[in-house]
């Protein structure tokens, strides 16, 4: 829909929904004003029993696309749609759906982001046409109901109760929430607001740690942006049965268990992981809520700035815990990856299909776009960047807008060229690597595109370059594309990582570089090592040369240097497992991380708990002898270190091969955490009885809907089980298919899974991939198909 013709003023939504059966009639009110073009809401599955427009039944008919409802008649100036419809409750994660525990209770909730909406109610389901929204909802008597507003009153009417929520402010219909259950909460209060953190009843075994999070988040934006928090509540919901890791309905936050609930026993990249999430869904309450994309295009904005935003609150309340660090090792590193393939999207991506936006729900939209805007806040400086936010949002506040209207926000206040710079950045795929080299008192810096395939292309990019010497840092724009630097204490490019580009050092550039590294600060570690492992893949660099290369980094004992060098060690191996040197390098290094972190004081700390659970995961798939000694604490599981029960679940998977162990195990858990430990660890048995037995409790339902996905995921990357991988893929689509529809799951599974496992059948796997490819996993499948041919050409050379 390229231009708006109507406004919408409100929704009145009524639903009398059937608990019992998983099914609701509603009646809804629709008031809009038009200028007389054609009237076409959106509505999927739903039973429409009856439209009328200002009192008049009108004969509608399906519109130009399948979930399209086109009224007869033209329509000018005020308008009244009175609807009367009837739905089931959805059985996928998305719509209005029920979520189960393993236990048998269950909730309604809705997930509407991104054509949702229409599977719930008949709606104008587009980021643009906003509206005010009143909601009831009656339900039994024993059941509460949640929405975006508090409740302005309740009635009951014998068995049965009706909750009448206030008005929202006008808003999106995918921020739209309904939820129904038996709740227990938690409450607390932030300047006059109520945070509210809820889930079902028994299922609420947590901390107030969620609730403190929220509170600093609030304080922190509300002074950042200069603008207080729009609602009088924020519910934070724990959903028991969540395709997404949460979702920033206004007001109604839902979550994942995992991603809210913090008991006193779990680990601590779980805790921060539960920070940042909160931090990311509350940023959304201004961006991406107060001001909305006016079309899916723009959602990297939202995603974007909302990850890097999330970063600045975690950094600034617990500044230990290397926030910034954990998003080069995450969303950095996996952008830089995923944009460097020919079958990558620009940031700014052109959506003319809503049933497509899913898809670019990806680490182009998450991780470059946050990467991005790291950049541009280098480059225009903190404080400019903040006030040209705050200016966006208090033009735009309960609108719309474009990301060019922050573009020109943040170069009012800084008096740079933002525009420019970000139209060649996002609209763009793909990103420059920097060839470096010496020439006398001179450096030659020439600038390409950087492929994993080898190949290139004459594109050209503004790069905010930045240069460490021995005595300073500088700054200075690249924008052609060969440009000449002072070689004078020249260290290195790309100062602690804050430009979205690749260096290539030739010669005595990367020799002088290795030989000082124990000078330079770990994010530069982190940025050369993740460098030289995307010039071996891409054939630019010999492995014995890396492998050689990578030991200067040994004796880092920051834990973003060690969690880089333990995520090259565990890709290196599910490429090419059989290699004895790759192996015999990797276990030396976690043995002498492992002694290290057990010689020395610091075991409490919460980055080495971190790495303590990385190591011991990775050693226990390298060494059986460690496997071995690792599984003999499984019986007492729940008594160890959280951070170490994946570790020691896998272990025991590997050298134990019970499923019934797991499962019990599992059955017995009281957290997700935990709960996704065993599943994932289910990925290691060995045998095709067991991976049958497996899909029988994902089918029966014993493992949860969202949680298959990660049993899969092992299975694929380990290497003993990958035959089963590959005879599983059919399966694993069609159910990621039906429970995760409208989620773009299957696009992102595929592309992490498929690469591998083509390693092991070529043909069955591509021609599958070929055979199944729609217009809703297109990006996957082309992605997973890429880089299938440069892991093929990687690992060829590597055994030639």
């Amino acid at each position: 829909m390229d231009g708006i013709f109507m406004q919408i003023k409100s929704y009145d939504i009524a639903l009398d929904i059937d608990f019992k059966n998983d099914s609701y009639t509603g009646k809804e009110t629709i008031e809009l004003v038009n200028d007389g073009e054609p009237v076409i809401l959106n509505s999927n599955g739903i039973n429409i029993q009856e439209i009328r427009v200002n009192g008049k039944k009108n004969s509608f008919g399906v519109g130009e696309a399948e979930d399209d409802i086109a009224l007869q008649g033209v329509y000018s100036g005020d308008l009244r749609i009175d609807i009367s419809f009837s739905n089931k409750v959805s059985e996928s994660l998305m719509g209005f759906y029920v979520a189960k525990t393993q236990d048998g209770k269950k909730m309604l909730t809705t997930q509407f982001e991104s054509t949702g909406a229409r599977m719930a109610f008949p709606c104008f389901d587009h980021p643009a046409m906003k509206a005010e929204f009143r909601v009831s909802m009656t339900v039994d008597n024993n059941l509460e109901c949640i929405s975006n507003m508090p409740v302005e009153s309740k009635k009951r009417s014998g068995r049965k109760i009706t909750y009448v929520f206030m008005k929202t402010p006008k808003m999106s219909t995918y921020l739209l929430y309904f939820g129904v259950g038996e709740f227990e909460s938690i409450e607390d209060n932030y300047k006059g607001t109520k945070i509210i953190l809820t889930a079902l009843k028994g299922k609420l075994n947590t901390t107030t740690f969620p609730i403190e999070v929220a509170k600093k988040s609030l304080d922190l934006f509300s002074n950042y942006f200069g603008i207080n928090y729009a609602l009088p509540k924020m519910h934070l919901i724990a959903v028991p049965e969540f395709a997404a890791g949460a979702m920033e309905n206004w007001g109604a936050i839902t979550f994942r268990e995992i991603r809210i609930l913090c008991p006193e026993s779990v680990g601590e990249a779980t805790k921060r992981s539960i920070a940042e999430v909160i931090a990311h869904e509350i940023t959304h309450q201004w961006f991406g809520n107060l001001v909305t994309m006016k079309w899916w295009n723009d959602l990297w904005l939202n995603e974007s700035f909302a990850t890097f935003m999330s970063i600045k609150v975690i950094d600034h309340f617990y500044p230990s815990w290397d926030r910034f660090g954990v998003m080069l090792l995450s969303r950095t590193k996996a952008a830089l990856k995923g944009d460097s393939l020919e079958s990558s999207h620009p940031i700014d991506v052109d959506v003319r299909d809503p049933e497509s936006v899913a898809q670019i729900f990806d680490e182009i939209s998450y991780g470059k776009g946050g990467s991005v805007l790291r950049m541009i806040e280098a480059y225009v400086g903190e404080d400019n960047f903040r006030k040209g936010i705050s200016k966006f949002l208090k033009d735009h506040s309960y609108g719309n807008a474009e990301g060019q209207e922050l573009w020109r926000s943040l170069e009012e206040v800084s008096s740079l060229p933002v525009s420019k710079i970000m139209s060649s950045w996002i609209r763009k795929k793909g990103y420059p690597v920097v060839y470096a080299r010496r020439s006398g008192d001179r450096i030659i810096l020439k600038q390409e595109q950087f492929l994993l395939t080898g190949k290139t292309t004459n594109e050209i990019w503004p790069i905010p370059l930045t240069v460490l010497r021995e005595d300073l840092q500088e700054s200075l724009m690249m924008d052609s594309p060969e440009i000449e630097i002072d070689a004078d204490k020249f260290i290195k490019l790309n100062y602690r990582e804050t430009g979205f580009y690749r260096v290539f050092y030739e010669g005595d550039l990367l020799r002088n570089i290795l030989s000082r590294s124990a000078e330079l600060d770990s994010y530069d570690i982190f940025g050369l090592l993740d460098d030289l492992y995307a010039f071996l893949i891409s054939g630019k660099l010999k492995l014995s040369d890396f492998l050689e290369s990578i030991r200067n980094f040994h004796e880092r004992r920051e834990m973003v240097v060690i969690l880089s060098l333990v995520a090259v060690y565990r890709s290196l191996y599910r490429l090419i497992p059989s290699r004895d040197d790759i192996i015999t390098q990797a276990r030396g290094y976690l043995n002498s991380v492992i002694q290290w972190i057990d010689s020395t004081n610091i075991s409490s700390d919460h980055n080495y708990k971190v790495i303590r659970g990385e190591v011991y995961t990775l050693l226990a798939e390298l060494d059986d002898s460690f496997a071995g000694k690792l599984s003999s604490r499984f019986p007492t599981i729940f008594e160890e270190d959280p951070n170490i029960r994946d570790a020691i679940a896998v272990a025991f998977a590997r050298t134990g091969n019970s499923l019934d162990m797991l499962l019990s195990s599992m059955e017995k858990a009281t957290s997700d955490e935990d709960r996704l430990a065993f599943v994932k660890a289910m990925g290691y048995l060995r045998g095709e009885k067991n991976a049958e037995n497996v899909f029988k409790l994902i089918d029966e339902g014993r493992i949860k809907k969202q949680d298959f996905i990660f049993y899969f995921l092992s299975l694929s990357m380990n290497p003993s089980t990958r035959d089963i991988a590959v005879s599983s893929f059919p399966g694993i689509l069609e159910r990621i298919n039906r429970v995760f529809a409208k989620s773009g799951r299957a696009s992102s599974i595929i592309y992490r899974t498929a690469p591998i496992l083509a390693l092991t059948n070529e043909v069955r796997i591509t021609d599958l991939l070929r055979k199944i490819k729609t217009p809703s996993n297109e990006i996957g499948v082309n992605k997973a198909l890429e880089t299938f041919m440069v892991y093929k050409t990687f690992v060829s050379s590597v055994n030639a």
